[in-house]
């Protein structure tokens, strides 16, 4: 007969093991997004609209945002149990140009994102940075993000309008998706989010920050495109829980 004193250092044990392969499994299977750019990232609210999403599908066990940054400008609330991921990668008054001179190696070393998602442009544009040197930025922080991690997913969101000075943020739009078409690969695809059109004065708190219906504007528009690549992750077999089907209608320069 086993004594009570083996028996419960079995328990205790088994417990511990228990505990590691949990830990194991959570640090395993865990998408890392990185919500990457400038203060639209860093200051607004849309990140925590988008978790509150994510979460409301069953899919934030699965994942979590990452960056060197945990703050929360905007004192930007959840409406759910809980608190939502408050890494971010936001810069206020960063550049595209700036982050891809000098900042990007080290953030994605240290984070080591499967998916990021950027929005950067605005500050160049009202720098006077040419549309063919935004470009070239966007091309080396992929060649980056793709060093750090070679199959990772990346979104790339068209810029949201600018009140004043905007035709350098249309020239930039129309030409990113034609640059992600001829950047894509089957390995590290990369998705272009519409997160301008039907953007317009009425969704920005200053002509340049979305406000409280831009914030749901954009956690719309990247929601789906999460949604497909969080899917296709379970389907690879690198997250727990397949979730059935993906979302039709995203716009993705995958095909």
């Amino acid at each position: 007969m086993i004594s009570v004193t083996v028996l419960f250092n079995l328990l205790q044990a088994l417990g511990g093991i228990l505990g590691l392969l949990e830990s194991a499994t959570d640090s395993q299977v865990k998408l890392k997004i990185m919500p990457l750019g400038d203060s639209i990232t860093a200051i607004t609210c849309w990140r925590t609209l988008l978790w509150d999403t994510l979460r409301d599908a069953n899919l934030t066990d699965y994942i979590q945002f990452v960056g060197s940054s945990t703050s929360n400008a905007g004192a930007c609330i959840g409406t759910g149990p809980g608190t939502w991921d408050h890494h971010h990668e936001g810069h206020g008054g960063y550049t595209a140009v700036d982050i891809a001179d000098n900042n990007q190696v080290g953030w994605l070393g240290a984070a080591r994102p499967d998916v990021v998602m950027f929005m950067l442009g605005t500050n160049d544009v009202t720098h006077g940075h040419s549309t063919a040197a935004i470009i070239d930025a966007y091309t080396r922080m992929v060649g980056l993000m793709r060093d750090s991690k070679p199959g990772v997913n990346i979104i790339v969101d068209l810029v949201i309008p600018l009140a004043v000075g905007n035709a350098g943020v249309v020239e930039l739009n129309a030409a990113i998706l034609p640059w992600a078409k001829a950047l894509n690969s089957t390995d590290s695809p990369i998705y272009v989010a519409d997160t301008n059109t039907g953007f317009t004065d009425a969704d920005e708190v200053d002509g340049v920050h979305p406000n409280a219906n831009g914030d749901r504007k954009i956690a719309g528009c990247l929601y789906p495109i999460l949604r497909q690549i969080i899917d296709q992750s379970c389907e690879a077999g690198d997250a727990v829980g397949c979730l059935a089907g993906g979302l039709e209608g995203v716009e993705d320069v995958t095909e």
